[in-house]
């Protein structure tokens, strides 16, 4: 549940519980923080796991071992690609809203 979701209807215009004479406000746009960093992080854990199981087989280890280990450093970026995925930017026309979702509605 949103923070804003407990005084506001969502909807393009909404009224809220905090403004004094109810005007509505107009939502001009919603959005999440960018994708460019999340998917770096992707391409660079998947090279680094790789290098990583080449450098563990290189010493020995089986694959079956090794695999999973470098599989884990996927965890890293998936780790930020959920985190980014909580937050979502309000544009209204009179402030900005930044809501911490932690049970998105995809309605």
């Amino acid at each position: 549940m949103t923070r804003r979701s407990q005084g506001c209807r969502s909807a393009r215009w909404h009224a809220c519980a905090n403004n004094s004479n109810n005007e509505l406000e107009e939502v001009i746009f919603k959005a999440r923080p960018t994708l460019l960093f999340v998917k770096v992080g992707y391409a660079l854990a998947a090279l680094g796991g790789i290098l990583f199981v080449a450098l563990l087989a290189y010493l020995g280890l089986p694959w079956f071992i090794a695999l999973p280990l470098g599989l884990a450093l996927l965890l890293i970026p998936a780790y930020y690609h959920l985190r980014r995925n909580t937050i979502l930017y309000t544009l209204t026309d009179s402030k900005i809203e930044i809501d911490h979702v932690w049970l998105p509605n995809h309605t």
